[in-house]
């Protein structure tokens, strides 16, 4: 855990301490920057989803599809009006193997988004797949101290 960890970024601390996830099987929004850099990708096919406004990533016939996706900085930000931001910086890359059993990147993409902050909490705490959101709280729970 870190300073400041609480269940509002519970997503957040652990996606920045992971490895790379693979970018095959995962669902892109539609017209993105990762979208248009992948969609230029000669190993890669973005075909529709069930979900609107998002494809999903697959690979082109006879293409191995080697790209992580990996969390690089998370940062909060204030403006004159006390309306906290939060940004993603993230990267895809190849990933090269050490002998050291660390991986590291050939980084090929990189962008910052904008998140809502307490986007885990209203998900969370939806009404909508009620029985789903209580078993991430009580994890979360778990989890974190007492606030």
């Amino acid at each position: 855990m870190f300073y400041g960890a609480d269940c509002d970024n519970i997503p957040l601390m652990l996606l920045n301490a992971m490895r790379g996830i693979p970018v095959y099987g995962g669902l892109i929004k539609n017209n993105s920057n990762l979208y248009n850099f992948l969609q230029n990708r000669k190993e890669i096919t973005l075909i529709e989803s069930s979900v609107k406004e998002y494809s999903k990533i697959t690979r082109s016939k006879n293409e191995y599809v080697n790209l992580d996706f990996v969390v690089t900085n998370v940062r909060f930000r204030v403006d004159n009006n006390t309306t906290l931001h939060n940004y993603i910086r993230y990267n895809v890359g190849e990933p090269i193997e050490n002998e050291d059993e660390n991986t590291t990147y050939n980084t090929l993409f990189e962008d910052e988004i904008e998140v809502a902050p307490y986007s885990f909490r209203k998900l969370s705490n939806s009404k909508k797949n009620l029985y789903r959101n209580r078993k991430m709280l009580e994890i979360a729970n778990k989890l974190m101290n007492p606030m």
